[in-house]
């Protein structure tokens, strides 16, 4: 094996402990490391918290800023009463404290209270309202999701059992707001609002407008000299200040708007979810910016340093006594991921559904096409109708796999309540309620009635074709028609109707030629078009059979995917995207679309007539869509299958529901009210209190009732079940994904909820699976200063290849869809074994999809258009429309693909996994560390660096040590000791291999790495240890054996620079190598970062600016001199390699000491220390000459110098000031944006 290759197999040729640490996997679950037990360290008073409450480790090594001593938060009765634990009583006081700091302009500080679900955000919030006004506050507004929340708000403040002062919450009752002058309903207590009457009132542009919501409550807060509360609960409704459409939320542009107009108000952010990436926190602008311009400008660079800058976020907030994160524990609590598996028919039924969906794409194109001909281009229409097209396919294809699993749901539930004795929640997003009233509307002006329940499918895919198909053309075009057959043919491909059901068994077998009923005109059909039947039949009610598969006892890559050419050959059917702007007329809406007698054309401005033609195409593909026998309406189909409504707790936004009568078999339309007293207000508290009481066991959650309620075993209620939360349909974003899954996890509870999460086979559903797994680990690295605190939703981290990583991936399954390559990835399967055959079946799928076309002029070469490269959620919404047996494979393909991909990552050192967990034989913290290098002065914290030592050597007899407690663990648990687990030699190398079981059971073999000077080296593949290393003999491996010698051996060689020695090229060279040193030192910056974060991230971008300068320069040349000797190949490669090297990857790092302690920080290299502490040192002398150089300007002007300066008894150095007493104070204005915090001068 040689030598670089080794090294790399080794890791680190230049990254280090810290990079080998991120990418090796031990096999150890970090479960049991991801949180710890909570309590206040700074806040004692108050009882226990009732529930096991927990934070992440990772904030768990930071502790937020001292009380001052004396301090009041004047709810001494609560805490004597019980009522208020002390965790609760802790954001309180933290919240207390920050209220009366400033920010810059006179702005009170904000606080962030982001407990997860359960833990009582509520009453802590009536806590603060108490403190609030017990300190001589007269008014408080809370802001909710819901008027519902109005009543817990209620409960939260009487639980608290404080009779003094008396606090009301207005409106009382379900009275709505009154108008006008607030004063009149009350001069002193709390107001209610929701976000959605925030803005009501408010104009486009004038949010403030006299009359509006918004400017009756500034008014009225206004008036509590004290400085009003505002508690934006569920903040996270206010997200969307920066968004990519660049158009904010109106509710967003209020909450702003609230914040600026009352500058002297004490304002609480409180939400479990409230940011799943940065620009989120836009709104919050009262937290402190920490010499940025503005909240904003700190959360681009944020986004900018990737993801390990989220994680010293939250570390930061927190450190500066600006935030709180705390969640129930989830021990007791299971997670499953239930794989639902379609049925024959439901498997026939949506492929079916992919046939005619590549159908209608293939007429829509071809109508274009003829358009196109005529030299009538509507760009801008087009790009509309398209886009509606594939946004109709992906709610298409989303019903129709949410219906796939409705069956296998239903079935579940029942299992869970009758024979598991536990009460199950059902988690979905959507209700299908506007497709179910549309259908009805439709029936009824027909004249005709609804008897059985509603497609949402067949509703989305009739408004399509309703809407979207073009129905007009010019008149020169329609006369051509008459005589042309392009037409025609589209109505024939349209109109293709079979005469017996498609079954699961006849896609099996394919169908015969001679069964095709016969071709619409004389012309041969091509190789996958659809059999054509005379206009006169199109009126048959069997269902659609969309094609006849000539392939299918062909192998499965072999097979053409079935979308029929419509009469075109291959090229031509194959529209380029670039096209696709240009191809249709405006869309038109409907029975409007017979309407529109007229238009212009935009080309020759003749008149748009309607086309009897187009019409007539229109009402076949409509006729068509009535025999696909598409699935029922998820939700009215899981209620039914449940036991309907009156054993199913329906809490959802829908005012009517379809039921099957019982006697006639028949469904009718019915209010959900009707069966409760009740009205439509108050319907989800009257179902939630049914199903707590024990009367209905299933409960329905949709995202209206995903917010504040609690549907946990509680203690106190009747239904003492243990909850099963199943999970339907997951949500498009994280917050909601985490509330939905708090509403069974909640205080008081007396058992934990069992998890499930069903997902299909299906490669498509990766879609809203990934969707939900990015963002949820955003958000547990902005938020809880880890990536991996996903909660309940633990098991998605598989899903999320939404990546660097993934995009990489997606592109390179395009090269080889192109054959640009001669091969996979290493390590990757291809189905078949047939590369090229493989890449002729990907082109088809794709193309059979809209991603990509034939180029004529190159050959019919298959090209893609630039805008699906590395877009991953686009490559999965398109993968929907593909036959499930299509899907499995092409995605099989791509998750390989990811998983090389990943593979190469973590070789170059370039993975980035979150918070590295460091650990080695030996790690001491170096003598004079950690020191302070900077104090914020508004809250006290310190910033501190560290510098440690690590050793990551492990002796011969460690390791036989370590190789017999893995056996002992194979035989407590079960798991088998393997052949492969011992001590390996390819001389000179040794190494000692272990089995990671997790990566076994996920159907890939790979070993944790020991060896001699390196304790945790990159994982390798049983594959690649078979094939390049020898195991050795016991003989082998006795004292003064082989094993002991070359391990003894390589162990001592780690002292040096390298194990190359003297032959590295490397360092022959002038690079630095570090390949097999065992002792190395790291600097981590620990404490309150956040204050220091432009400065550091100022350092770490010019470095990788310099790296990138540097590497463009070598690579060029341009910087060779003439005279200078040729590279050699050596030189070259160690170039390749140093170009390889990592550059600005921000890693938070974990580590316990020999000591014991525990140490967390930002790794920097000793570049970026050396920059930091010159600019901290350059801050204390710019600071010292422009205080001397003011009492020079003093001095000349004859002023009091001594009162400007304060006096020379200020407790401060000579000069008047002290390293770590420096502030980085926000800049006064919008034209220091571009200034270091530090020093104050102006960026290079």
């Amino acid at each position: 094996m040689e030598e670089e290759e080794e090294a790399s197999v080794a890791g680190g040729i230049t990254n280090g402990a810290i990079a080998d640490a991120a990418v090796v996997e031990t096999g150890q679950t970090d479960a049991a490391q991801l949180y710890e037990n909570y309590v206040p360290s700074k806040v004692t008073q108050g009882a226990t918290h009732p529930d096991h409450v927990v934070e992440t480790s990772t904030l768990s090594q930071l502790t937020p800023p001292d009380v001052p001593k004396g301090f009041d938060h004047r709810l001494h009765d609560a805490v004597e009463a019980e009522t208020l634990s002390s965790m609760q009583l802790e954001s309180v006081v933290y919240a207390s404290m920050k209220h009366e700091q400033r920010l810059k302009g006179g702005r009170r500080a904000g606080f962030f209270l982001g407990d997860g679900p359960g833990v009582g955000k509520g009453r802590q919030i009536a806590g603060l309202v108490y403190s609030h006004a017990r300190g001589g506050g007269s008014r408080a507004l809370w802001i909710s999701v819901s008027g519902d929340l109005k009543f817990d708000a209620e409960r939260d403040l009487r639980d608290l059992g404080l009779a003094t002062p008396r606090l009301e919450v207005y409106p009382k009752g379900n009275g709505p707001m009154p108008n006008g002058d607030l004063n009149d309903m009350t001069k002193r207590g709390v107001v209610f609002c929701t976000y959605s009457l925030l803005i009501q009132g408010s104009g486009k542009t004038l949010l403030m407008k006299k009359g509006s919501r918004l400017e009756q409550l500034v008014r009225w807060l206004r008036q509590d000299p004290h400085g009003p509360l505002i508690v934006f609960d569920e903040c996270h409704r206010a997200k969307n200040l920066v968004n990519e459409s660049g158009m904010p939320t109106k509710t967003a542009l209020a909450v702003v708007a609230l914040q600026r107009a009352i500058p002297d108000a004490r304002v609480v952010y409180c939400s479990a979810t409230g940011a799943s990436e940065p620009k989120n926190l836009a709104y919050m602008t009262r937290l402190h910016a920490h010499g940025f311009s503005n909240v904003e400008g700190m959360l681009n660079t944020l986004t900018e340093s990737g993801m390990g800058a989220l994680e010293m976020f939250a570390l930061g907030l927190k450190a500066t006594g600006s935030y709180l994160c705390r969640s129930l524990s989830y021990a007791g609590a299971e997670f499953e991921l239930q794989n639902c598996e379609l049925t024959d028919e439901m498997a026939a039924m949506y492929d079916r559904s992919c046939a005619f969906w590549q159908m209608l794409h293939n007429v829509f194109n071809t109508a274009a096409t003829g358009r196109i001909a005529e030299g009538q281009r509507m760009e801008k229409a087009s790009s509309v109708k398209w886009a509606q097209f594939w946004a109709a396919h992906q709610r298409f294809f989303r019903q129709m796999l949410l219906s796939a699993k409705v069956p296998h749901l239903a079935r579940l539930a029942l299992e869970h309540v009758h024979e598991r004795n536990m009460a199950v929640v059902i988690g979905l997003q959507s209700t299908g309620e506007s497709n179910v009233g549309q259908a009805m509307a439709d029936a009824a002006t027909q004249g005709e009635e609804v008897d059985d329940f509603v497609s949402a499918p067949a509703v989305i895919l009739r408004n399509l074709i309703a809407k979207q198909f073009p129905i007009t053309s010019t008149k020169s075009q329609l006369e051509a028609d008459a005589e042309r057959t392009r037409v025609e043919e589209i109505a024939a491909a349209a109109a293709a109707v079979p005469d017996e059901k498609l079954t699961r068994n006849d896609k099996k077998r394919g169908w015969k030629d001679d069964a095709s009923p016969p071709q619409g005109d004389d012309k041969e059909p091509s190789e996958g078009d659809t059999p054509t039947k005379d206009e006169s039949d199109s009126s048959n009610d069997g269902p659609v059979q969309c094609q006849a598969d000539p392939t299918a006892n062909l192998p499965i890559y072999e097979r053409l995917p079935p979308a029929p050419r419509i009469g075109l050959s291959d090229e031509d059917s194959l529209i380029s995207e670039e096209d696709e702007r240009s191809r249709s007329p405006s869309p038109t809406r409907g029975d409007d679309a017979e309407k529109q007698q007229q238009g212009v054309g935009d080309a020759a401005n003749e008149i748009l007539v309607r086309n009897p033609y187009l019409v007539h195409i229109r009402d076949l593909l409509l006729e068509a869509t009535e025999s696909l026998q598409l699935p029922p309406n998820p939700l009215d189909h899981l209620v039914d299958l449940c036991g309907g409504p009156s054993k199913v707790a329906e809490m959802t936004g829908r005012e009517r529901r379809l039921v099957r009568c019982l006697e006639t078999g028949n469904v009718e339309a019915k209010l959900r009210r009707s069966q409760l007293d009740t009205t439509q207000k108050l319907l989800n508290m009257a179902e939630r209190e049914s199903f707590q009481s024990g009367e209905k066991l299933i409960a329905i959650i949709s995202e209206a009732a995903s917010t504040g309620v609690s549907l946990q075993a509680d203690k106190r209620v009747k239904n003492q079940r243990r909850r099963c939360h199943m999970t339907l349909e997951l949500p498009w974003s994280a917050d909601k994904a985490i509330q939905q899954f708090g509403r069974s996890h909640r205080s008081n509870q007396s058992s934990a909820p069992l998890y499930q999460i069903l997902v299909t086979p299906c490669g498509g559903e990766r879609r809203f699976a990934s969707a939900a797994a990015k963002r949820l680990q955003s958000l547990g690295a902005l938020l809880k200063g880890d990536r991996r605190a996903l909660g309940a939703g633990v098991d998605l981290r598989a899903f999320d290849i939404d990546t660097k990583e993934g995009s990489a991936a997606l592109n390179r399954l395009y090269d080889d869809a192109r054959e640009k390559n001669s091969g996979p990835m290493p390590n990757v399967n291809v189905p078949g074994g047939d590369f090229k055959r493989f890449a002729r079946f990907a082109r088809r799928c794709l193309v059979s999809v809209g991603m990509g076309h034939a180029n004529r002029a190159k050959g019919n070469a298959w090209e893609l258009p630039k805008k699906f490269e590395g877009k991953v959620p686009l490559f999965l919404n398109r993968l929907m429309g593909l036959s499930v047996d299509q899907q499995k494979l092409l995605f099989a393909y791509f998750t390989e693909t990811h998983e090389a991909e990943v593979a190469e990552a973590k070789a170059r050192g370039t993975f980035d996994e979150g918070v590295v967990s460091l650990s080695a034989e030996s790690v001491a913290m170096s003598d004079g560390y950690p020191r302070v290098v900077h104090t914020d002065v508004a809250s006290g914290a310190t910033t501190e660096l560290c510098r440690i030592t690590i050793d990551r050597g492990v002796t011969f007899a460690r390791v036989l040590e370590k190789l017999a407690q893995f056996k002992r663990t194979c035989v407590d648990t079960g798991h088998d000791f393997a052949y492969e687990n011992g001590i390996w030699t390819s001389r000179p190398w040794i190494l000692c291999a272990t089995e990671i079981w997790r990566t076994h059971a996920l159907g890939r073999r790979m070993f944790r790495i020991r060896r001699p000077y390196n304790s945790d080296s990159p994982s390798l593949a049983r594959e690649h240890l078979v094939k390049n290393y020898r195991k050795l003999t016991p003989e082998e491996l006795q004292a003064g054996g082989l094993g002991e010698l070359t391990w003894r051996f390589w162990y001592n060689r780690g002292m040096e620079p390298c194990i190359h020695g003297e032959r590295c090229r490397r360092r022959a060279h002038g690079g630095v190598c570090k390949v097999g040193r065992r002792v190395s030192a790291e600097y981590l910056l620990t404490g309150a970062v956040l204050p220091l974060w432009q400065t550091v991230a100022a350092i770490t971008s010019a470095r990788r600016d310099a790296g990138r300068n540097l590497r463009s320069v070598n690579a060029n040349g341009a910087m060779a001199s003439p005279t200078s000797p040729p590279m050699t190949a050596a030189a070259a490669q160690h170039l390749h390699n140093d170009r390889d090297k990592p550059k600005g990857v921000l890693r938070v790092v974990r580590t316990e000491l020999d000591d014991g302690r525990l140490v967390l920080g930002l790794h920097l290299g000793k570049e970026d220390v050396e920059a930091l502490e010159q600019r901290l040192k350059d801050a204390v002398e710019t600071v010292r000459e422009r205080r001397a150089s003011q009492m020079e300007e003093d001095e000349r002007l004859n002023l009091p110098m001594r009162r400007e300066s304060g006096g020379e008894d200020d407790g401060s150095d000579g000069d008047g000031v002290s390293e770590v007493e420096i502030e980085l104070r926000e800049p006064e204005s919008s034209v220091c944006e571009n200034r270091d915090p530090v020093t104050g001068c102006d960026r290079v």
